[in-house]
């Protein structure tokens, strides 16, 4: 998969190797199976540890957005492989 930053120019690209990951949480608020979806593979900056998208959402309209929960509600996200 390929990637422009916001910063960079618009012949500037990076190449991030991708996987299938199947997603699931309470706080999305649906209790149907794992939402499979195909995900780029990089390490992020700071405390952060996973950037879902608005198109995430748009593409799974029977997910609640997770940002209009509250912060206090929210858990650690834990990974597992299957």
């Amino acid at each position: 998969m390929y990637c422009r930053g916001a910063f960079d120019t618009s012949l500037e690209t990076h190449k991030f190797p991708v996987a299938v990951m199947a997603l699931s949480s309470p706080t999305f608020s649906y209790d149907g199976d794992d939402v499979r979806t195909e995900v780029a593979v990089c390490k992020m900056s700071g405390d952060i540890k996973c950037n879902i998208g608005n198109a995430f959402i748009r593409q799974h309209p029977q997910l609640t957005d997770i940002l209009a929960v509250a912060a206090s509600a929210r858990s650690e996200p834990q990974l597992t492989e299957n």
